[in-house]
């Protein structure tokens, strides 16, 4: 064996040599001076080096002069406080090949407490290192594709937004106009499709938010029937024209106002009922909601849709709560869908900090049941609002009676939608195309209210709105309104920090559009600030 201990010491540390030479981790000790006195045959084998190659010399022959002075200063630093210094090297064999190894590096004292050698026991860590590398290069290759893919699916939104705003709201102009029955028919089954389109749309959107870590939960004061009852109205009324019965199982223990996310409660329960809906093809679907036995306090809710439809088998019940996935291509064929719906519910329950649970057997019918934690809600509001419902005729919130509005809006279809809209009020709306004719129109004429669209060619709308709010310094500020088809939350924040009033996303909800005006010009508390998706049966 070519390396040893020096002689004098032989016997008092045979027991320790006999351990260090045969250890499967290579060990180098030195002098107080850093000078090599041994090293064990795995440290030859890991470095090529010869004993009698290194015996007397520093570490610095292994040096790959990747690491810098800083760090060295460190090591020694540590040593010299007479603590344990552990890292990685980077080092370089004899062979030039470099490679990385974990150590551990220790003082040894005399028995008068001075420092009389340093022990360093090494181990190759080269494979798992670059194991690491990879990994980690490609959890951020996956990270930037899945933020390609965001802002691809943002661009997407966009650009499919734009046209449904004008397919949706001039579909609802006509509604308002005499048709003959057959015109209505034909009207109904475009609208129905073009809703169907912006369902999936909304789907696809939301899974790649849940999937981008994106998606936030909201903790507001609401009602619970006011959520879940007109839901399953519209569902029920789906229901009968199947030919199926719809149940409604209420627990009188679960509180009328609870404090929570009540879009995401809609946006679990639609998927739910909706994919109950498409499998059930005779019998029933029911929707219960129960109340919990309370734990530590907390308030628990469980929400259970079940129905009598063609069931899941076994084997693949864990395919269907995945993106893009159904029981097989006949499924998909025969029932349609994004197949997106079940993998929301999962990763958004998942998010919510509840649990999702599921039974079926093949040809008997599905049972669901989501549990949720909510919150007590606060003192009812004094004044009731009116609800009567999705598909219900609401009245309009309060509004004034002359209104100079000016739209900043590139979009001829966009355009014609908002001026119908004022038009019907008897308000008088400017219309200009881009930054530059906004801020010619506010050097001309005071306006009450200015609405802009964020895509606008040449100067943006977020540009826009900035020189704008330098520019209209007025005792009572200029309501300043973004009409955008775009859709995810940081773009919402950026365009209120740059000095939108409010957001709202295309295509346009007139009654959204005018709640929120009634806020920005009267003060009324029923408006706020919206960005969020509703469901199909709201648009129009």
């Amino acid at each position: 064996m070519s390396s040893r201990l020096p002689s004098e010491k032989s016997r008092r540390f045979r027991s320790l040599f006999l351990a260090a030479e045969h250890n499967p981790s290579a060990i180098v000790i030195t002098d107080a001076a850093g000078r090599i006195e041994y090293v064990n045959p795995r440290f030859e084998e890991l470095t090529g080096y010869a004993a009698e190659d290194v015996l007397g010399k520093t570490p610095r022959v292994l040096q790959s002069g990747l690491h810098d002075r800083g760090f060295y200063e460190e090591l020694w630093g540590t040593l010299a406080r007479g603590e344990v210094w552990k890292g990685e090297f980077c080092n370089r064999r004899k062979t030039g090949e470099l490679y990385w190894e974990s150590a551990a590096i220790a003082p040894v004292r005399d028995r008068k407490g001075v420092v009389a050698n340093y022990v360093a026991v090494k181990e190759d860590v080269t494979e798992s290192k670059v194991l690491r590398e990879e990994l980690l290069r490609a959890k951020e290759d996956a990270e930037t594709a899945n933020e390609a893919k965001s802002v691809f699916l943002a661009s997407m939104s966009h650009e499919i937004r734009t046209p449904m705003n004008g397919i949706l709201g001039m579909l609802e102009l006509l509604r308002q106009t005499d048709l003959d029955p057959q015109q209505e028919e034909y009207l109904r089954i475009v609208r129905e499709s073009a809703q169907t389109l912006m369902h999936f749309l909304n789907q696809i959107l939301e899974y790649s938010r849940l999937q981008a870590n994106r998606t936030e939960l909201e903790s507001l004061d609401f009602d619970l029937m006011c959520t879940v009852g007109p839901l399953f109205d519209l569902f029920a009324l789906r229901a009968r024209e199947k030919g199926l019965e719809a149940v409604l199982d209420l627990d009188p223990q679960v509180p009328p106002r609870v404090r929570g996310d009540p879009l995401r409660l809609r946006q679990i329960l639609t998927n739910l009922l909706d994919n109950a809906l498409k499998f059930t093809e005779k019998g029933w679907i029911a929707l219960s909601l129960r109340r919990l036995p309370p734990e530590d306090g907390g308030l628990w809710l469980e929400f259970g849709v079940v129905d009598t439809g063609i069931g899941i088998p076994g084997e693949k019940r864990h395919r269907i709560f995945q993106g893009f996935g159904q029981l097989d291509r006949s499924t998909t064929r025969r029932y349609g869908g994004s197949g997106l719906g079940l993998a929301i519910v999962r990763q958004m329950v998942s998010l919510w900090g509840g649990f999702l649970s599921l039974e079926s057997e093949e040809g008997k019918g599905s049972s669901f049941h989501v549990r949720l934690p909510f919150l007590p809600a606060g003192p009812a509001p004094s004044r009731e609002a009116l609800e009567e419902g999705e598909g219900g005729i609401l009245p309009d919130p309060p509004l004034p009676l002359r209104l100079d509005a000016l739209l900043v809006e590139g979009h001829p279809v966009s355009q014609r939608l908002v001026a119908a809209l004022f038009a019907r009020r008897g308000w008088n709306l400017d219309l200009v195309p881009g930054g530059e004719e906004a801020m010619e129109a506010v050097r001309e004429k005071d306006y009450d209210l200015i609405l802009l669209d964020v895509d606008l060619p040449g100067m943006d709308g977020l540009e826009t709105v900035r020189r704008l709010r330098r520019r209209l310094k007025r005792p009572r500020p200029v309501p300043l309104v973004a009409l955008t088809a775009q859709d995810l939350p940081e773009e919402r924040e950026r365009g209120l920090e740059a000095g939108f009033d409010a957001w709202v996303t295309k295509p346009l909800r007139v009654r959204e559009l005018l709640v929120v005006l009634s806020r920005l010009l009267t003060g009324d508390p029923e408006g706020e600030v919206v960005d969020r998706e509703a469901d199909p049966g709201d648009r129009g």
